[in-house]
């Protein structure tokens, strides 16, 4: 019997070339780029994760969730299966894109990333009910969310072969105060912008991008 492969959604390199999906910049929120993004994504398929693991000339889409309330960023430490991020701080929450998130055949490619942020962020965050149980699944995409930016970053490994959807997400205090961490990961924390940029070489270089994109106000009302 075959061991089991993990298929993950790539797009090849030259469609996001035709698309002029722009791959020059750390991040974008340009609207007629991501309006872009969404016809390359068109042609997305699944592959094994093994042959595009390495592989540039594939982008894994990655759908990557920032969590605030007001001021405050949701961050964690990575602690999961991508062993080059290990260790790192993280405030965006995501994974890799997987059969089980294309509901049926031609399902539009947005509905596939939504689908599979909605799934990551009820694998790695949940809500826990006053008696201190696990709540009903975490209610965030129900027609709100947006896209708000394309995060590419080829100065490392990691980020030559991954493309990173960034879709924020606020919530008021009182549900942010019940949100607690899956075991994937660990130390959970809510964190002022402010005080991350006081140490970014801590945190994963998405997570930075991001952080620059916050500060010049690219990203989240301050």
């Amino acid at each position: 019997m075959s061991k089991y492969e993990e298929k993950v959604w790539v797009v090849a390199d030259e469609e996001l070339c035709t698309a002029r999906v722009p791959l020059g910049a750390e991040f974008t929120s340009d609207r007629e780029a991501i309006k872009s993004l969404w016809g390359a994504l068109d042609t997305a398929m699944f592959m094994e994760r093994s042959q595009v693991e390495n592989d540039p000339t594939y982008k894994q889409i990655i759908p990557y969730v920032v969590v605030s309330s007001g001021k405050r960023l949701l961050t964690y430490r990575r602690a999961g299966s991508e062993g080059r991020l290990t260790g790192k701080i993280s405030f965006g929450v995501g994974g890799h894109i997987n059969p089980c998130d294309s509901l049926r055949e031609n399902n539009p490619p947005m509905m596939v990333v939504l689908s599979a942020a909605d799934r990551e962020l009820n694998e790695e965050l949940y809500l826990e009910d006053a008696n201190g149980k696990r709540a009903s699944a975490i209610p965030l995409f129900r027609g709100k969310t947006i896209v708000k930016g394309i995060l590419y970053y080829d100065s490392d490994a990691v980020g030559r072969v991954h493309l990173g959807l960034v879709i924020p997400v606020d919530l008021p205090w009182g549900v942010a105060q019940g949100l607690r961490l899956s075991s994937e990961n660990k130390d959970m924390a809510w964190e002022d912008p402010d005080d991350l940029v006081k140490d970014p070489s801590s945190l994963e270089t998405w997570s930075q991008v991001c952080l620059d994109a916050i500060a010049a106000g690219k990203l989240l009302r301050r």
